[in-house]
């Protein structure tokens, strides 16, 4: 314990990859934003604050995970070290690790969100079931977010105690751990600790209303426009557009955040003690907001007019649908020709 030094820091690559792709990830938040704010269109009147405040937490959530936190792996053992800035100034592990989750619900929050804003959009006068559970399901979701850091700070002197004699007991019976994971800005998932199964089970219950929320409402929106219930041919493509666009960024974000934790739990499982591989894998976690910022933009074609400096087709229906309409287009409007000069 007395070569302890909680205060070494995670490997060079590492921090260097986490702290320098800001070069990348902030030039492009910026002009995003500085696009939303002057787009004066009638489609984006509202719909883009939505946007922004998403763009904003993905910037804090970045900042957060690859400053503030910093995390490293000690494989297979289900543990981090934090190495960021909070680290630095003394906060535990414990604490550090919410943050991160809170920056996580925010984010998914606002997906959500943006969801159920699209649905009322085209379902202003309904007032049925399907409506009623949509808006119980995100009413829910917001409680969760409230409730979670007052589960958290109530708990967490019980849980920093229960983890820290965790944390010895694991040292002790490895003897080939650093003594760094007894550090306090360490996390250790313990399963004694009744409060990780409180926080795993709204975990659970907001990864569950996200699925259901955002499914329900891609499906219904899709079903809708293709009944063309007085809806132009114009407005079917916004609406087709507009949550493809944001199904693939809730995709992303769930992806990305995904596939470390699945990783980790293969690692624990299977005894793997591909450091490296996981450590890189965290950087999934700090820059999931960029690639859906990306992805925002390609699949947006409003926004992707005004950022990208070349044009990009991206075709959102088969070619041999659009020919058949082209098909059918050319028909009536030869018959109408046609009677025209019978006419005359």
């Amino acid at each position: 314990m007395e070569n302890r030094n909680c205060s070494m820091p995670a490997p060079a690559f590492y921090t260097s990859m986490m702290h320098n792709f800001h070069i990348i990830s902030f030039p492009l938040y910026i002009v995003t934003l500085n696009a939303l704010f002057r787009e004066s269109s009638q489609i984006f009147s509202t719909y883009k604050y939505f946007i922004i405040v998403h763009i904003i937490i993905n910037i804090i959530s970045e900042c957060y995970v690859s400053f503030m936190m910093l995390p490293m792996t000690y494989l297979p053992h289900p543990m981090f070290r934090n190495t960021g800035w909070l680290a630095d100034l003394g906060f535990s592990g414990m604490f550090i690790f919410y943050g991160l989750a809170q920056s996580v619900m925010l984010t998914v929050g606002s997906i959500l969100e943006m969801f159920f804003f699209r649905y009322n959009l085209i379902s202003v006068y309904k007032n049925d079931l399907f409506k009623k559970l949509l808006r119980f399901q995100v009413l829910l979701y917001r409680f969760l977010i409230i409730i979670h850091p007052i589960v958290a700070i109530t708990t967490i002197n019980y849980s920093i105690g229960v983890e820290a004699k965790a944390t010895m007991e694991l040292w002790l019976s490895n003897p080939n751990l650093p003594p760094e994971v007894t550090c306090y800005s360490c996390i250790i998932a313990v399963l004694d600790d009744y409060v990780m199964y409180i926080i795993t089970v709204i975990y659970g219950i907001q990864v569950i209303l996200q699925l259901t929320v955002s499914s329900c409402v891609l499906f219904y929106i899709l079903n809708f426009v293709k009944t063309c219930q007085g809806m132009s041919t114009a407005t079917i493509k916004l609406q087709k557009m507009m949550i493809l666009s944001l199904f693939i960024q809730g995709g992303i974000h769930g992806l990305l955040i995904m596939l470390p934790t699945i990783f980790l739990i293969y690692a624990l499982f299977f005894k793997s003690e591909m450091n490296d591989l996981a450590i890189s894998l965290l950087m999934c976690v700090a820059y999931h907001g960029f690639v859906s910022t990306c992805a925002m933009i390609l699949f947006t074609k409003p926004l992707r007019e005004k950022i990208l400096p070349f044009k990009i087709r991206i075709q959102t229906q088969p070619s041999n649908l659009r020919g058949a309409s082209q098909d059918r287009f050319s028909t009536s409007r030869l018959s109408s020709q046609n009677r025209s000069n019978n006419l005359t």
